[in-house]
């Protein structure tokens, strides 16, 4: 169900520079499919450096290392105990 739209918004199927523009930023921010495609693409299919593609291996990474920070937050928090939860919304209340 969602290989399709994850297949479109990737910029395979048609460049994602002719999307319209709010799309084209919230797939850029969203979507990391995006810049592994470019880069496999450019590599790949059109024989390019590694060097080519960096930037889009450097959103990778931190898409990555952003992701990883919110899903160790979220897990702390759901396996906290019940007095580190206590405390967490005490911490919540003074913010």
């Amino acid at each position: 169900m969602l290989s399709l739209p994850t297949f479109g918004a990737s910029g395979c199927v048609w460049p994602v520079e002719q999307m319209p523009k709010f799309l084209e930023i919230m797939i850029r921010l969203l979507w990391p499919l995006i810049n592994y495609a470019k880069a496999v693409q450019e590599i790949i299919i059109k024989g390019r450096s590694l060097s080519s593609v960096i930037t889009n291996i450097w959103q990778l990474v931190l898409y990555g290392i952003v992701w990883l920070i919110i899903g160790a937050f979220l897990y702390k928090r759901a396996f906290a105990t019940t007095d580190e939860r206590a405390e967490m919304s005490l911490l919540e209340q003074y913010e």
